[in-house]
């Protein structure tokens, strides 16, 4: 698995370079690969090469509420209040919601786009409170064994 990634990052085009991947199969017949299905074919080789393992499933794939929560890294309780605030969609099957993986990973990308603008922001107030706080003396630190008991 280790040399197939390897191969696969060094067979990429320099640039300007006009390539298109092709899958051979047995029998010696070529199809071309698309680039988007070759770039994930690299990603999932150096995922492999790497240890780590891969799931592929496709976007409409229905997930339970305890799935969606571990997929996102939080716990069923919270997940369940974006549901009921209407923050991500849901359908139910009886008495249990159940989520789409597309809306999931719709969800995922919008809070990660929240966090970016947010770190973005405190990193432009905090260059400009630079200047403000290049006057103001802070006291020393001390350990704790210059306290006196």
């Amino acid at each position: 698995m280790i040399d197939f990634a390897r191969i696969l990052r060094t067979s990429e085009p320099s640039p300007g370079e006009q390539r298109t991947a092709q899958l051979v199969g047995p029998d010696g017949q070529k199809r071309d690969v698309p680039d988007e299905i070759f770039a994930v074919l690299v990603q999932v080789a150096n995922a492999l090469a790497q240890g780590s393992g891969v799931t592929v499933v496709p976007n409409q794939m229905t997930l339970t509420t305890q799935e969606a929560a571990d997929f996102l890294g939080i716990s069923r309780p919270t997940l369940v209040t974006y549901l009921e605030r209407g923050e991500i969609p849901f359908s139910l099957v009886g008495r249990h919601r159940r989520v789409e993986l597309k809306n999931v990973l719709a969800f995922s990308e919008r809070q990660q786009s929240q966090t970016r603008a947010s770190l973005a922001e405190i990193t432009r107030t905090t260059q400009q409170m630079e200047p403000l706080l290049a006057d103001v003396e802070l006291p020393s630190l001390k350990r704790m064994s210059e306290f006196d008991d």
